[in-house]
């Protein structure tokens, strides 16, 4: 039986139909109840309120909000950015983002610099979690602890430079960075690095001083490199004092005007040293630049995007001057940066092609002198040091083989050698070549002089080679039947003080003229060949001065007698009269005995030895430089140190410690290494992976001025420590 259908009152009153209510619609209806008893207008239509979300706030310590319906601490900022706002902080957590019910935080699938509302919803039950429970769970996301230190980050950075921080607000905010990078510094060297800049920014309102004098490294590693030469030109302007050559030679670099090219990193410390020379031999001290200018604006620079070229993160530093605007002087070093590069490559090329031609005179000649090889610059130290010893002969063949022990003795062997000599600062005497068309003969004698006294000898020539004639002739004669004795030397030493000219008595030339003719006594062929230009003034004064040295040093012999009668003969004068003569000068100046000879000048030879070994000794700065950038001696352990168990130190890299220096030169084995080998490599060592990368990295950039390694997972070994230390 069908029951009866039952109408709605709406039907029951005319009404359209109603249909079947669903348990949607009685919901619905409950719900319109309700905001139309609350919201009813005059006219009878509800209008719902609009939702009530916070406004974006910084939550201090101490204080706890709810977020996806966890507890969650202070030290983070929260609420709802306004519709269309821009700059909003990336660790904002807004409460209108979904969170979802599961979620974890050991993966999120963003990149490093991702954001709160970026998170996927379980991602953001995930980072909710993570703080909720600490902050301190070792297998986090580095991604989610980035996104917590962005809002720690704008805290210290923006808030305190707007004044909505306090300032004791800011021990607690410093105290959390240590704790982060106490919990995940070791593990992420970034987030380390990150916190030691941001803690550093915070604590240091300016920058040290004078930093083209001294190295901040704290200092260089909060900011880079690059803001740290900046500094360091505008402190050095600003005190009107001239740029060092390492420190124009890393401007150069850091202000993009110059790089190095792969030959010149192969080669490294020949370009540094080059670059010095040409340095100094343009500049001298080096470029002062103008005292003009506006300062250096130091800026932070963010981990977090959303602080990118906020005005909050740049400082005016005052007594610097911004070296920006010193394009002409930059352009200047720039040209010696250039200019010793090509040397440089030049240099790695003939290295490349023809190692045997290094040390040959001809290519020698092509290569500046920081640039020689070892062996070549041990031979210049040597002559150097031969040169102050005093006026010592030796034959210009054995001279020019010192130079390059392959070389056979020729007119160019002797340019090339004479070209080499003075290039640093040595000369001969006589000159190798003659005239410059040809060589002295190869068993001929020569002293080693330097040249800065060879200019300051005010004699001239032609006065010199006629007393060097007279001191020949003596020689000749005194040796006549037996070498010269100490006594006959000394006479002839001191005869050169009582010379009749004065210039000829501080002569260089005619002292080293002496020692050649002691040396290597001429013979009366010889003697009669370079006295045909005299005159016979001149002539009887070179036969006079024989008679006097013969009569003067002691009892003639027979022999002596005989060849001075040759040698007055040889130069056209009377031998006859040799008696006679002897007989006058023994009379007229009592001839002196082998115990009394004549007095020496001391203070005058005190002199000049100070002056030759002044000089040879500014010679040899030339490569003092390069002594300091080979590798240092390795001690030798003596018998005694050895008895008594002591060892000499091992050769470390970089100046590490053993264990440092042993993971360092593991690492160079490869170019690129996961984060999980390296923590297994350093776990063989006892050492903590990051803090070990941290402490390579710390002494490559002492040394070489740029990081061990690049990246965090991988790790790339950086080429150019490849390059120098393989």
């Amino acid at each position: 039986m069908r029951r009866p259908r039952h109408n709605p009152p709406a039907a029951q009153h005319g009404g359209s139909p109603a249909t079947t209510p669903t348990r949607q619609s009685m919901q619905a209806a409950e719900l319109s109840t309700d905001i139309r008893n609350e919201n009813q207008s005059p006219g009878g239509f509800t209008v719902p309120k609009p939702p009530q979300y916070p406004a974006p706030r910084w939550v201090p310590k101490g204080e706890v909000i709810r977020a996806g319906g966890l507890e969650i601490g202070g030290m983070v900022y929260f609420g709802t950015p306004p519709a269309g706002g821009s700059g909003a902080e990336l660790s904002l957590i807004d409460p209108t983002l979904q969170v979802a019910a599961v979620g974890d935080f050991f993966r999120v699938s963003l990149a490093l610099r991702a954001s709160y509302k970026a998170l996927t919803p379980a991602e953001r039950r995930g980072y909710l979690a993570w703080l909720a429970q600490g902050r301190n769970h070792p297998d986090v996301d580095a991604r989610l602890v980035f996104l917590y230190f962005y809002g720690l980050e704008r805290r210290l950075t923006v808030d305190v430079h707007e004044g909505k921080c306090s300032p004791a607000e800011i021990p607690a905010l410093l105290e959390e960075l240590d704790r982060l990078r106490a919990v995940y510094g070791a593990r992420e060297q970034a987030l380390a690095t990150a916190v030691e800049s941001l803690s550093y920014w915070v604590q240091n309102t300016g920058c040290p001083p004078a930093l083209y004098a001294q190295k901040d490294p704290a200092f260089r590693k909060a900011h880079g490199l690059r803001a740290y030469t900046q500094i360091a030109v505008g402190q050095a302007a600003a005190a009107g004092v001239p740029l060092s050559a390492s420190l124009a030679r890393t401007w150069s670099i850091e202000a993009g005007s110059s790089y190095l090219r792969a030959d010149v990193r192969l080669h490294r410390n020949e370009f540094y040293g080059l670059f010095e020379d040409l340095y100094a031999g343009v500049h001298g001290a080096g470029v002062v630049l103008p005292r003009t200018g506006k300062p250096i604006k130091l800026h932070y620079s963010p981990r977090s995007i959303g602080l990118m070229e906020h005005p909050a993160l740049a400082r005016e530093l005052p007594g610097t001057i911004d070296p920006t605007d010193f394009k002409d002087h930059l352009a200047k070093v720039k040209a010696i940066f250039d200019a010793a590069s090509a040397e440089v490559e030049r240099y790695a090329k003939l290295v490349v092609r023809s190692p045997h031609l290094l040390g040959t005179l001809d290519y020698l000649q092509q290569l500046p002198t920081r640039l020689w090889p070892q062996k070549t610059k041990d031979a210049m130290r040597a002559l150097i040091q031969h040169a102050a010893e005093g006026l010592r002969p030796f034959q210009a063949s054995a001279l020019v083989q010192s130079i390059d022990p392959e070389a056979r003795y020729s007119k160019a062997a002797a340019a090339g050698a004479q070209a080499l000599l003075e290039g640093v600062g040595l000369s001969t005497y006589p000159p190798l070549l003659i005239g410059g068309t040809r060589a002295i003969k190869a068993d001929a004698s020569v002293v080693l002089v330097p040249s800065q006294l060879l200019k300051g000898d005010c004699a001239e020539a032609a006065a010199v080679e006629r007393a060097r004639i007279a001191l020949a002739s003596a020689v000749t004669v005194l040796t006549a039947d037996k070498a010269i004795e100490a006594h006959q030397a000394q006479w002839l030493e001191a005869s050169l003080e009582g010379w009749h000219e004065e210039p000829l008595r501080a002569s260089i030339q005619l002292r080293a003229a002496l020692r050649i003719a002691i040396a290597d006594p001429q013979g009366l062929a010889a003697i009669k060949k370079d006295a045909q230009p005299l005159d016979e003034d001149q002539r009887r004064a070179v036969g006079d001065f024989a008679v006097r040295a013969v009569a003067c040093t002691g009892e003639p012999s027979p022999a002596q007698v005989k060849l001075l009668t040759k040698l007055l003969t040889t130069l056209g004068l009377d031998g006859k009269t040799v008696p006679a003569q002897l007989h006058a000068a023994a009379a007229g100046g009592a001839p002196r005995k082998a115990d009394a000879p004549l007095a020496l000048d001391a203070a005058r030879i005190a002199a000049l030895h100070s002056d030759t070994a002044r000089v040879a000794a500014m010679l040899s700065s030339i490569f003092v430089d390069d002594e300091r950038e080979e590798d240092p001696p390795q001690a030798v352990a003596t018998p005694q140190a050895a008895a008594a168990g002591d060892t000499p130190p091992a050769e470390t890299l970089l100046g590490l410690d053993a264990a440092h220096s042993a993971l360092a030169a593991q690492l160079m084995e490869r170019s690129s290494w996961s984060a999980a080998e390296i923590a297994a490599a350093a776990a063989a060592l006892d050492l903590m992976p990051a803090g070990a990368i941290e402490r390579i990295n710390e002494a490559c950039f002492d040394t070489h001025d740029f990081p061990f390694t690049e990246g965090d997972d991988p790790v790339e070994i950086n080429p150019e420590i490849l390059e120098i230390l393989r």
